[in-house]
């Protein structure tokens, strides 16, 4: 995708002019191989995203920013140095705690705190550090981050893990938050995916998200 970064940009282009042909207000993305690491340099990263979020404005679409741990949208810090970089009212974040975590950085209400202003969608799903003969490997992730590149994730059921979603979730309410949530289980079989969305829906309902 760096190496070609025209190709990329003319990718983006095309769906966000498909989404609005579909009414679909949002197309994500991700800064990853054009700023891979926290503290990579970003002006490739810009330079590539500014004719797709020009774009963006011309069509009325918004392009979301989805945090992924290993680059720099991983920390709250790089985010809104991006996000302020960019400075367009259709350039916001997809909020991801769990990539937060992924991180080590705290989610909430750290980075919750700092990116509020910022969010434009959510994605939901749990996480906690992988414990051979304890954790099951169909939820096992990546390493997590540098330092911590010896550990990896796993990802439990929504309620269940390391991040504070339920906090997070009585935080969206309260502050007013009206856009999408949506859930993201990383496993890999079909019977478990399905079995996490039907704990996971069961669980925002009780949480009155739906």
């Amino acid at each position: 995708m760096a190496e070609q970064p025209d190709r990329y940009v003319e990718s983006m282009k095309e769906t966000i002019r498909v989404a609005k042909e579909l009414n679909a207000p949002f197309v994500n993305c991700y800064a990853y191989y054009f700023a891979l690491g926290h503290n990579a340099d970003i002006k490739l990263l810009i330079k590539v995203m500014e004719p797709i979020v020009g774009y963006a404005e011309e069509m009325e679409v918004t392009v979301v920013l989805e945090n992924e741990a290993h680059d720099a949208s991983g920390t709250p810090e790089g985010m809104l140095k991006i996000l302020k970089a960019l400075n367009s009212d259709n350039f916001k974040a997809n909020f991801d705690a769990t990539n937060y975590y992924h991180a080590n950085v705290e989610p909430f209400p750290y980075t919750y705190e700092l990116l509020k202003d910022y969010i434009a969608y959510i994605h939901l799903k749990n996480g906690c550090r992988f414990i051979p003969g304890v954790h099951p490997n169909y939820a096992k992730g990546a390493p997590f981050a540098p330092p911590n590149t010896s550990n990896y994730i796993f990802y439990p059921l929504l309620p269940h893990g390391a991040v504070n979603i339920e906090g997070l979730i009585t935080r969206l309410k309260d502050d007013g938050y009206e856009g999408f949530c949506t859930l993201e289980p990383h496993v890999h079989t079909l019977d478990k995916l399905m079995e996490y969305y039907e704990v996971e829906i069961a669980y925002l309902k009780q949480k009155g998200i739906t």
